[in-house]
C-alpha cells in the first residue's frame, strides 16, 4: 500500500530533474548562442526592441549605408527590430562573402508581402533560392548570354537610330524619349512585335505600375505582416494589407500570362516568349513561370537603362573632355554614318565610357539584398544564419583602393596603356553594378550593349553643352542630387543643350 506514493513521488522528482536539466541547457545554449552572435561586425548603436529603425532614412539609403562605412569600415552591421543586417563596403568583403562563400549567402531575406503575396511565389527577383528559381534562371541564360544575345543586335541599333531621331526633332522631352527607348527595346527583346512609340503606351504603364509597386512592397517596414510574419495566415476580411496585395497578385498575373500569350504569335520574331517555349518543356517550367519570367525582365531592365542614360548626359556636361574624346574615336571609325556593333572592337574608348558610367553612378545604389543560409565566418566576425546581406553597389563602385579618385567619371581607368579596353578578371576592371554570385542579373550582357550603341549613337549626334542662366555663367548640374524612385536612384532634373554635330544631320538620319 506504501507502494504507490514512492512511485509517484519518484516520477515527480525525475521530471522535475529533466526539467531543470533542460532549462540550465537552454541557459547555456542561449549564452553560447549571444557570445557566438556577439562577434558581430561594428556599427551604429541602437535601441533596446527596435534597434537602428530610427536611424534609417526614408529616402537615399545608400548615403546612409556610405556614411557608415567610412565610420565604421568595409563591413558594418545593424539592426531593424530584430533583423540582423551587415552591409559589405568594398570590393574585397563583397567577393569574399558573396562570391566566395555563396554556398551560404544566396539566399534571399523573407519579404511576405512582396514575394508571397503580391508575387505569389514567381517573382524571380525576391523568391528563395531554390528549385524554381534555378529552373527559371536557367532559361534566362539561355537566352541572354553574351553570345545568344547578339541576335538582338539589329533592333537595338534601329532603335538607337529611333533615339536621334526623337531627341533632333525635340530635346525638350529627353525623359520621355529615354523611357520610350529603353520601354521599347525591352518590349522587343521579350515579348516581339513592332516598337513602342510612346512613353505612356497603357501595356508599358501597367508593367511600371507593377513594378512600382513592387519596389515599394520590397522597402523593409512598409507592411505590418513583414514585421511580423505571423501575421500572413489572417483572412482577408481582417486584414486590408492582404486584400491588397491579393488582388494585386491576380490582377498582375492575368495580365503576364496574357502578354506571354500574345508575345507568342510573334512566332517568327526573335524574343524571349519564343525562345523560352522552346525550351520550357525540358527544363520543366510552366508557362506561369515563364509569364512572370518575362514580366520580371521588363521590371528589371526597363527604368535601370535609362536612368543609366540620365547619369551619362550629366557625366558629359561634367567632363566635356571625355566627351571629346569618345567623339574623336567615333569619327575616326564611323565618319558620318552612325556606329554599330560591328564598329565596337575599334572603339574601346567609348566601350571603356559605357562601363564606367555604370560604375560612377549606378541606378540601383543600395543593391538587392542577399541572406545568409547558414551561419558563416568572415575574418574575425560570426555572421548568423538569417542576416540580411546588403551587397552595397554604390560603396563598394567607390571603392578607393580598386578605383582611385572614384568620385571622378574617368574611362581611362578601364583601358590599358596601349588605349584598348581591359577585359580580365581584375577586380579593377570589373562593374558591380549587376549584383554578385548567383544573384548576378542575367540580363547584364543585353544591358551593356544597349548602352553601348546607344551611347555611341548620342556621341555621333549631338555636342552637350550646359544652359546659360540669366547671370550669363554656365549651369552646371550638380553631381550628387537625386531622385529617389525606391530601388532606383535618378540624377535630379538638370539643364542641357543638345547640338547637332553635324549640319546635315537631317539628311543622315533620312539615310537609316
Amino acid at each position: 500500500m506504501t507502494i504507490a506514493p514512492t512511485v509517484k513521488f519518484s516520477m515527480a522528482f525525475t521530471i522535475s530533474l529533466v526539467a531543470v536539466v533542460c532549462i540550465i541547457c537552454l541557459a547555456i545554449w542561449k549564452h553560447l548562442r549571444k557570445n557566438k552572435l556577439s562577434k558581430l561586425p561594428p556599427g551604429p548603436p541602437g535601441l533596446p526592441i527596435i534597434g537602428n529603425i530610427l536611424d534609417m532614412p526614408s529616402k537615399m539609403l545608400f548615403l546612409k549605408l556610405d556614411e557608415w562605412k567610412n565610420q565604421y569600415g568595409e563591413i558594418v552591421y545593424y539592426n531593424l527590430a530584430g533583423t540582423k543586417v551587415v552591409v559589405l563596403n568594398s570590393v574585397k568583403a563583397a567577393t569574399d562573402i558573396l562570391e566566395k562563400q555563396s554556398g551560404v549567402t544566396s539566399g534571399r531575406m523573407r519579404m511576405v508581402m512582396a514575394s508571397e503575396i503580391m508575387g505569389g511565389d514567381l517573382f524571380p527577383l525576391f523568391i528563395e533560392y531554390g528549385t524554381r528559381w534555378r529552373r527559371t534562371r536557367r532559361a534566362s541564360r539561355q537566352v541572354f548570354n553574351a553570345n545568344a544575345c547578339q541576335v538582338f543586335w539589329p533592333m537595338q541599333e534601329h532603335e538607337s537610330e529611333v533615339l536621334i531621331r526623337d531627341l533632333h526633332a525635340d530635346q525638350s522631352r529627353l525623359e520621355d524619349h529615354l523611357s520610350r527607348l529603353t520601354a521599347s527595346v525591352t518590349w522587343r527583346l521579350l515579348y516581339g512585335g513592332p516598337p513602342i512609340g510612346d512613353p505612356n503606351d497603357e501595356r508599358v504603364k501597367l508593367l511600371q505600375d507593377f513594378s512600382a509597386g513592387m519596389a515599394r512592397a520590397g522597402e523593409l517596414g512598409t507592411f505590418i505582416v513583414d514585421v511580423f510574419p505571423f501575421l500572413k495566415p489572417l483572412p482577408t476580411w481582417m486584414a486590408g494589407w492582404k486584400k491588397q496585395g491579393v488582388k494585386f497578385f491576380e490582377d498582375n498575373d492575368a495580365y503576364f500570362r496574357r502578354l506571354f500569350r500574345e508575345g507568342a504569335k510573334y512566332k517568327e520574331e526573335v524574343s524571349f516568349v519564343n525562345y523560352s517555349l522552346k525550351i520550357a518543356e525540358r527544363f520543366g517550367i510552366s508557362h506561369q513561370e515563364l509569364a512572370w519570367v518575362t514580366g520580371a525582365h521588363f521590371s528589371a531592365g526597363e527604368e535601370t537603362t535609362a536612368t543609366v542614360l540620365f547619369y551619362f548626359v550629366q557625366a558629359m556636361l561634367l567632363y566635356p573632355e571625355t566627351c571629346k574624346k569618345g567623339q574623336e574615336e567615333i569619327d575616326r571609325v564611323c565618319g558620318n554614318r552612325i556606329p554599330r556593333f560591328s564598329d565596337s572592337d575599334q572603339l574601346p574608348y567609348v566601350g571603356a565610357m559605357v562601363k564606367e558610367v555604370v560604375r560612377w553612378r549606378t541606378p540601383a545604389p543600395a543593391g538587392i539584398p542577399h541572406a545568409a543560409t547558414q551561419d558563416f565566418v568572415y575574418q574575425s566576425y560570426v555572421i548568423p544564419k538569417g542576416t540580411v546581406i546588403v551587397d552595397n553597389v554604390w560603396s563598394i563602385s567607390h571603392d578607393p583602393s580598386v578605383f582611385p579618385n572614384s568620385d571622378t567619371y574617368d574611362p581611362s581607368r578601364y583601358l590599358t596603356s596601349s588605349g584598348e579596353l581591359r577585359t580580365s578578371s581584375d577586380p579593377a576592371d570589373q562593374v558591380y553594378v549587376f549584383g554578385h554570385g548567383r544573384w548576378i542579373c542575367p540580363g547584364k550582357d543585353i544591358a551593356m550593349n544597349s548602352l553601348f550603341i546607344d551611347i555611341a549613337a548620342l556621341l555621333w549626334a549631338f555636342d552637350f553643352a550646359r544652359p546659360v542662366g540669366s547671370d550669363g555663367k554656365e549651369c552646371v548640374p550638380g553631381n550628387m542630387d537625386f531622385v529617389d524612385k525606391g530601388l532606383v536612384v535618378r540624377p535630379a532634373p538638370f539643364g542641357f543643350n543638345l547640338k547637332p554635330r553635324r549640319d546635315n544631320l537631317d539628311d543622315l538620319l533620312a539615310q537609316f
